[in-house]
């Protein structure tokens, strides 16, 4: 049985896995850097700034890239399976999502079950 794989993920080129690596270490290094619920989201988006170079804006993004991922599991477990998405495109997708405002439990299941089908 063949496993299918887009080309970015092609694990049998040099390029395409060197380039699933840097996926996989930028979005475990972000995931490690996660707040705790409570904290103070400004200190700590300042803090992770003076100590990253991230601009305040991405890392803003990137930590509620994190929260939506926790509301789309079955996307969050294939990303961590084959980390075929870059944070951009993470991102991307919580960007579009919260265009929508509060979106019922069961949307966004199916949200995340297109999303996860489609990739």
């Amino acid at each position: 049985m063949t496993t299918a794989f887009y080309a970015n993920t092609n694990p049998a080129h040099e390029v395409s896995a060197a380039a699933t690596g840097l996926r996989r270490e930028e979005y475990l290094f972000w995931r490690s850097l996660q707040p705790e619920e409570d904290a103070d989201i400004d200190i700590v988006v300042a803090t992770l700034s003076g100590l990253t170079g991230a601009s305040e804006g991405r890392i803003t993004r990137i930590i509620y890239t994190f929260v939506r991922l926790e509301e789309l599991p079955r996307l969050r477990a294939e990303q961590e399976e084959s980390f075929h998405l870059d944070l951009d495109r993470l991102i991307a997708i919580d960007s579009a999502l919260s265009k929508l405002g509060d979106v019922a439990q069961e949307t966004l299941q199916d949200i995340d079950e297109e999303l996860t089908r489609y990739l």
